[in-house]
């Protein structure tokens, strides 16, 4: 009877101490992904706020500056992709042109393959504040309107993360954490 109750004792203090130890793990990784998606979402907002980038959803395709907007467009997008080790790609969607810029160069946003799903929401049903969405493929889509300076929306900023390279920070992190 001693050995059972102190079995039990034993049992209950161990059971105590892994639920404490998962859920402090769990607040961490909770602190840990906030952190990573505010840090995306700001880095966004900042993003389609550029001149460069407004410029270049405003432009039509017939104006002079938009072959010279869309490469530093290009450019802005590619030193954006490579300064986030989360960040697969970026897009740039002009309603203005309905062209799609990405790292990889510009095309005709209606005939282009590499679109994810926010195109057709975007297209269906135009947001005015930032959302995120997931596809099949094990990304996030992070969507931020761009704005014109008189206040009209012209286009979307998407940033594509990779959801498994944020499950490996998380990794790192609670091994870094034992």
């Amino acid at each position: 009877m001693v050995l059972s109750l102190n079995y039990n004792k034993f049992s209950d203090a161990i059971n105590n101490q892994v639920m404490s130890m998962n859920e402090e793990l769990l607040q961490q990784s909770a602190v840990v992904t906030d952190n990573i998606m505010v840090g995306l979402l700001g880095n966004l907002n900042i993003a389609s706020q550029q001149n460069t980038v407004m410029e270049c959803v405003q432009l039509k395709e017939s104006d002079d500056a938009f072959d010279q907007k869309t490469k530093e467009t290009i450019a802005f997008l590619q030193n954006h992709v490579s300064s986030s080790e989360l960040i697969t790609t970026a897009y740039i969607y002009s309603d203005v042109n309905e062209k799609l810029i990405s790292t990889s160069g510009v095309e005709d946003a209606r005939t282009a393959t590499n679109k994810g799903k926010w195109y057709d929401i975007h297209l269906r049903t135009p947001m005015v504040v930032s959302y995120i969405l997931v596809n099949d493929g094990g990304n996030i889509y992070i969507c931020q309107p761009i704005w014109s300076a008189k206040g009209q929306r012209s286009g979307l900023f998407v940033l594509d993360v990779d959801m498994k390279k944020i499950g490996d920070v998380l990794e790192s992190q609670e091994v870094a954490q034992r």
